[in-house]
């Protein structure tokens, strides 16, 4: 990408120079919904608008050779986008240099709070050097713009150094993690997995709750709102997540989803039924007592804990004590009215985070439970803030279902013959019945549909497991008898 951004500079057609380089911008933008996009407004053109990351971003390319300077029309054109656009964040791309007025510009906008990244000449073959990616400068440059209200970074290698080192921290610790979870991860995590998971709606809403929490937010909100404790405590981003729906919906392979070694989230896990459940912490507490903040603020993200299964749990006396312990290291509600000084004197998780200047901890804590025996667990979540998600993951949804279908059809080696029937749709759209289905025609080849009923399928899913128990017996055993 950069290579195509660098040789457009010898273009010596203006025009073109100009078309060319606002295309390769837009192509090379990260972007999470839909593809960056020129868009026409009312007196107004965008050369990109675009979302990722939760940021929506304006993004205005110039290939002039000529240094572009602050109180220039190509300049102010941009800023009074900017100015109109306030939540957004202003991407300013030259293909040669700006002046030194364009720069001290953009820093009185930053130091009003509004978040402006400008990327110029020679910066294209630093990154391109370095082989610094976009989506990786972009993400840097928003953080720290807003942290610092400043454009003021050090060299571009310098920003690269530092990124490689939170990497390796980043991974050290999710590998930390990762080896804390591994009781749940050997007891639930199914074989077919990694092949068979189907991304559901309920994945970006707990994404976006995990967003709400990332450490550079809370920095920016407490920031805003240190005027005053009970405005900090309004603006607090909810720390516990609930999910509540019946069996087989697909709750622990959420839960296995992301416990498991993979970019989505910093996650301990454990089932409600395994000891401690209030010590699942202690693997953060051994990063010293600020339970690792120090380490999410460097790289950025929160933590995410899961509980899974409650309603397992309900026969287990201490369990309630264990999970109101659990919910009270975030959140004390015994708390002093003497605020703490020291980390050490700290009650709960968030005033550790209000003594490095966060609105809050950056951890959110997902409890799933079978719907019907939630009532047992409510009471300890009475006053708090927090996010419920009810009957939500009971079905696939229709697109769901579609990208369902040809995922276990290629991982379990089958394929439907003819169109699903309304009945058939129905019975597959509950997770757990597809994955009867698809075990129990696992190797089948093309299948007439009339095949897939219920009780079809049941009386052949039960032949094929006994099938492979006896085959496992045998393995197991020397004794011809229990092979006959």
């Amino acid at each position: 990408m950069y290579d195509e951004i660098i040789q457009a500079k010898s273009n010596s057609d203006a025009t073109l120079r100009g078309c060319v380089f606002e295309q390769l911008i837009r192509e090379s933008l990260p972007w999470d919904f839909r593809p960056p996009m020129s868009i026409n407004a009312k007196r107004e053109q965008l050369d990109a608008f675009f979302e990722w990351n939760s940021w929506h971003f304006h993004v205005e390319t110039k290939a002039k050779v000529d240094p572009i300077t602050g109180g220039s029309h190509d300049w102010e054109d941009f800023e009074l986008k900017v100015l109109n656009r306030k939540g957004c964040v202003g991407l300013f791309c030259s293909l040669f240099p700006v002046s030194d007025s364009l720069y001290d510009a953009a820093e009185e906008l930053a130091r009003k709070g509004l978040t402006i990244i400008v990327i110029e000449g020679d910066m294209w073959e630093e990154l391109q050097r370095l082989n610094f990616g976009f989506d990786a400068y972009l993400r840097y440059m928003v953080g720290y713009v807003r942290a610092h209200r400043s454009l003021k970074v050090r060299s571009i290698e310098k920003i690269s150094d530092e990124i490689q080192n939170r990497s390796e921290i980043e991974a050290e610790l999710s590998s930390r993690l990762t080896a804390d979870s591994a009781t749940f991860l050997r007891r639930y995590k199914q074989e077919f997995h990694d092949i068979v998971y189907v991304k559901r709606e309920i994945e970006k809403k707990l994404l976006n709750s995990l967003r709400e929490l990332t450490p550079s937010r809370l920095k920016e909100n407490y920031r805003k709102h240190k005027r005053s404790d009970l405005e900090l405590e309004r603006v607090g981003a909810p720390q516990f997540l609930v999910i509540r729906d019946i069996a087989g919906a697909g709750k622990t392979t959420l839960s296995v989803e992301f416990a498991s070694p993979n970019d989505k989230a910093l996650t301990i896990a454990r089932s409600a039924v395994e000891p401690d459940i209030d010590q699942m912490m202690a693997v953060m507490k051994a990063e010293g007592d600020d339970y690792g903040l120090k380490k999410l603020l460097l790289i950025d993200k929160p933590l995410l804990l899961i509980v899974d299964s409650l309603d397992e749990a309900e026969h287990i006396h201490q369990k309630l004590s264990e999970i109101l312990s659990l919910i009270r290291l975030v959140e004390n509600d015994s708390k002093s009215d003497r605020e703490p000084t020291k980390i050490k004197d700290a009650s709960d998780l968030n005033q550790i985070a209000k003594l490095e200047g966060l609105i809050q901890f950056p951890i959110l804590i997902v409890f799933t439970v079978r719907d019907e025996y939630w009532e047992r667990w409510a009471t300890l979540f009475e006053r708090r803030n927090i996010v419920t998600h009810k009957s939500v993951i009971s079905e696939f949804q229709a697109n769901e279902l579609e990208n369902a279908i040809q995922v276990y059809e290629s991982a379990f080696s089958f394929k439907l013959r003819n169109g699903l029937t309304p009945q058939l749709r129905t019975t597959l759209a509950v997770p757990f019945n597809l994955r009867v289905f698809a075990e129990a025609n696992q190797f089948r080849g093309s299948i007439n549909v009339v095949d897939a009923y219920p009780e079809n399928v049941l009386d052949l899913f039960l032949n094929v497991k006994l099938s492979t128990l006896g085959k496992e017996v045998c393995r197991a055993t020397s004794k011809p008898s229990l092979c006959a």
